[in-house]
């Protein structure tokens, strides 16, 4: 997914602004409106091979949706890329396999040279797939605050189909936690 596809489909899984009022209110829904929207920065568009960096370099956004948050600019820390916050967590790039990873930001800002942090979350294979499962929760989100509530039938289909545009089996856990599905603890 390249980020122009990816700011594509994000306007079409925005919530409908009159459903937003009459089910969030009328303050809140230009808000939540705005949380799902992205702005070219100009006429020329950078390509790049990580979609989320094209995001970044060609667009202004204020995506929030659910317990994502991305960030206005992109920073390293210790060989990571962060580019968004998953609740106070930080959500990261990891530059040597590309993965995206949640890490503790005290974790992340006291490694020394060659230390790896402790893994809060495994979120996705790559940028590209990162983004496929982003569009996908997007979709949930608007349908979670126009009053839709999913059967537990209905998040383990989402939590399999999500976990595949994630990558697979490896990510269901951070999924999970997205989706609000109670796993059994280990």
């Amino acid at each position: 997914m390249t980020a122009k596809e990816f700011t594509e489909q994000l306007k079409a899984k925005t919530p409908d602004i009159d459903l937003l009022i009459a089910s969030v209110g009328s303050e809140i829904a230009p808000v939540i409106i705005k949380e799902y929207t992205c702005l070219p920065k100009g006429d020329s568009y950078q390509e790049d091979t990580n979609p989320i960096f094209e995001l970044f370099i060609n667009y202004n956004h204020n995506i929030s949706i659910g317990f994502i948050g991305f960030l206005q600019k992109i920073s390293t820390i210790n060989g990571f890329i962060h580019f968004a916050l998953f609740q106070e967590d930080l959500v990261v790039i990891d530059k040597d396999s590309d993965e995206i990873l949640v890490v503790i930001p005290d974790d992340l800002f006291s490694l020394e040279p060659g230390e790896y942090p402790p893994i809060s979350f495994y979120c996705a294979q790559n940028s590209a797939s990162f983004l496929n499962m982003f569009i996908l929760y997007a979709e949930f989100n608007a349908n979670e605050l126009l009053g839709k509530r999913y059967n537990p039938q209905e998040k383990e289909f989402l939590l399999e189909e999500l976990s595949q545009k994630a990558g697979g089996e490896k990510y269901k856990k951070f999924i999970s936690v997205l989706l609000n599905i109670q796993t059994p603890q280990s």
